[in-house]
């Protein structure tokens, strides 16, 4: 028998040795089975694979080693805080320090002066987290009637958290300075691009801080064509837009980049996105919020809760926005009903905490929209094999895969391993909303020391006080800094007042 091995035949077994890289490999006759061919082929391919010559390629780049910033001993501190938030800040000086250094080597885009994008911190420009010694903020209780007597304290919890949402909901003014702000940024980068004017994207779940997201429909039939064309365009947008002196191109740190215009007058702040179409996600989501009116009071309250914790969006490896719209809404769904007294907010609240604070492991346990419920290897496995293979239904070849995928970055030691979170896409069930979380156990122990801290709250309310700042229930585990948020609201008013005297 021969082996050809680059245009050359070598006799078999007086094959001569040949070193590669320092490694030698010797050839040898495979063994022939009479009486398997899956034997003797298993055999021809191990031989096969030892006489294999893989080409390396040698570049500069391959050369480089990874470097790793110096260990600064002077920080002894970090040392004596609790496990969780050691964990935390590790992770954000790592991110810090690896997008510092993508930065470095990044090109810039296009004809667009780098001067001209500022970096900004990892975490979100307005700071919503109390600071050390500051005095606690309670502006949502101005919503509400001092004098106001409630039956019980959740029905007081109930109408603190409607208060809330009607505070952080933006006005009618603030929406209008949002829609005049677009439309003079529609006016400075439509003549140059030539391309659909952008528009806000609004799923209803806005703050009047929150970051504005405008879509350029970019319609095209071929993918590849596509994204050249929203590259051009992004570009002919920033070159026009670091031309006005009324915006400011900034960029957050973090992998990959986000660019952001941020409208100086206002601090209003928009993030440009090409698309052809609208996502999938945004009209599910305003079909939930249609089903369920506590979706969005709910989700307010649970995202300053998460934020001021350090615990929510995907650059903090926590849980998106949309991850955990659509947490909440398994769980209204799963409970369709169940809350239908006047204080369904304040009972579905407090339910939605203990469930996947305490009840649930999220760590072993999926969670899927549509059908509302939960899933692990064992329940797929068993609904897998009691389906005939044309009646298995579409989540379940999604569950499958997902849990699949987990083994396997389990296999490679993946840091998501045990920290991942399963939560099942209702648009798209191949992909997990939960693949950016890799903080679930920090997650659940937010989630149950708020309801453990809302109990105590609950337990020591007395119905003889009226709702004054020391008899808040929802401050108990609301530490949120309020100023730059009003500072916000206060300067897009302003604006709004300016636009209407001329």
């Amino acid at each position: 028998m021969r082996f050809r091995i680059a245009n050359r035949l070598l006799s078999s077994p007086t094959v001569s040795r040949r070193t590669f890289h320092h490694v030698s490999v010797q050839a040898k006759d495979p063994m022939i089975f009479e009486n398997s061919l899956e034997k003797t082929l298993k055999e021809h391919r191990s031989v096969n694979r030892a006489c294999l010559i893989r080409k390396v390629v040698s570049g500069p780049e391959s050369h480089k080693r990874t470097r790793f910033p110096p260990r600064d001993k002077s920080r002894k501190s970090v040392l004596s805080e609790p496990p969780v938030w050691r964990e935390s800040q590790s992770q954000l000086s790592s991110t810090a320090t690896q997008s510092s250094t993508l930065q470095n080597d990044e090109k810039p885009l296009g004809p667009i002066n780098g001067e001209l994008i500022t970096a900004l911190p990892f975490h979100s420009p307005m700071r919503l987290k109390l600071r050390k010694g500051q005095a606690k903020q309670r502006p949502w209780l101005f919503q509400l009637d001092p004098n106001q007597r409630f039956l019980s304290g959740v029905s007081q919890l109930d109408a603190e958290l409607r208060a809330l949402e009607r505070y952080l909901t933006p006005t009618r003014q603030e929406v209008e300075v949002a829609d005049q702000v677009t439309s003079d940024i529609t006016d400075i980068i439509s003549n140059p691009a030539r391309y659909t004017p952008p528009s806000i994207v609004r799923t209803g779940f806005e703050m009047s801080h929150s970051d504005l997201k405008l879509m350029i429909s970019v319609p095209g039939a071929d993918r590849h064509e596509r994204l050249r064309d929203y590259a051009r365009f992004l570009k002919v947008a920033w070159r026009a837009l670091g031309e006005c002196p009324k915006y400011e191109l900034r960029r957050t740190l973090g992998s990959p980049a986000t660019h952001v215009v941020v409208h100086k007058p206002t601090g209003l702040s928009f993030r440009l996105h090409c698309a052809d179409a609208e996502p999938a996600y945004l009209e599910r989501i305003r079909y939930f919020h249609s089903q369920y009116s506590d979706l969005r009071c709910l989700y307010l309250a649970t995202q300053l809760i998460l934020t001021t914790a350090g615990v929510f969006g995907s650059r903090r490896s926590s849980i998106s926005r949309e991850g955990l719209q659509m947490l909440i809404a398994t769980f209204l769904k799963m409970n369709d009903g169940r809350f239908r007294s006047s204080a369904s907010c304040g009972e579905s609240f407090l339910a939605f905490l203990h469930l996947f604070g305490t009840e649930i492991d999220l760590l072993t346990t999926g969670v899927t929209v549509e059908p509302p419920g939960f899933f692990n290897a064992r329940s797929v496995e068993e609904e897998w094999h009691a389906n005939e293979p044309k009646n298995r239904p579409p989540y379940l070849l999604g569950q499958r895969s997902l849990i699949r995928s987990k083994k396997y970055t389990k296999k490679k030691r993946s840091r998501f391993v045990n920290t991942g979170l399963l939560l099942q896409d209702p648009t798209d069930y191949m992909q997990n909303l939960g693949h950016v979380q890799s903080r679930t156990p920090y997650l659940q122990h937010v989630f149950a020391t708020t309801h453990k801290n809302l109990e105590l709250a609950l337990k020591n309310w007395n119905p003889a006080h009226h709702l004054i700042q020391k008899t808040s229930i929802l401050d108990k585990v609301l530490h949120v800094n309020f100023e730059e948020f009003e500072s916000r609201r206060a300067s897009i008013l302003a604006a709004s007042t300016a636009s209407n005297k001329t």
